[in-house]
Order: structure tokens, then C-alpha cells, then sequence
């Protein structure tokens, strides 16, 4: 719980710092662009504080990759 209100209460704080200045500037797409990016750290941040369990992205890449890796390792034998 408290990682939970860590994680919310400096987001916000990254929010008041960061984006008056772009919006000031009127740069939309680099406001939206950080603000995505500041959602999904903080969504993870939460769900691994509640002690969800988080894929680890190699795995996929793993997954992706491992039959084309098989094949040209089968090439060069």
C-alpha cells in the first residue's frame, strides 16, 4: 500500500513540475508522449506493489526469435 500512494503521489508531483511548461510551450505531442509513458511506469509500479506478477518482456522476445535462432544455428552446423 504505501509503494501504491509512493508511486501516485510522485506522479503527481512529476506532473505539477513537468507539464505546465510543455503546455506553456504548446507541445502537444511531447506532453502526451510523457504523460503515456509516466502512465504505464506508474501502472507497473503499482501492479508490482500489490504483488502482481509482471511478464518479463524477454520472454516474448524469446518466444519470437527462438524458431528463426534455431534454424540458422541448425545453417551452420
Amino acid at each position: 500500500m504505501i509503494i501504491t500512494m509512493g508511486a501516485i503521489v510522485l506522479a503527481i508531483f512529476f506532473i505539477v513540475v513537468e507539464i505546465p511548461p510543455l503546455l506553456k510551450e504548446k507541445k502537444v505531442y511531447p506532453t502526451i508522449l510523457y504523460l503515456a509513458i509516466l502512465f504505464v511506469g506508474v501502472s507497473l509500479t503499482i501492479f508490482h506493489g500489490l504483488g502482481a506478477k509482471i511478464p518479463n518482456p524477454l520472454d516474448g522476445i524469446t518466444y519470437v526469435f527462438q524458431p528463426s535462432s534455431t534454424w540458422i544455428l541448425k545453417l551452420f552446423e
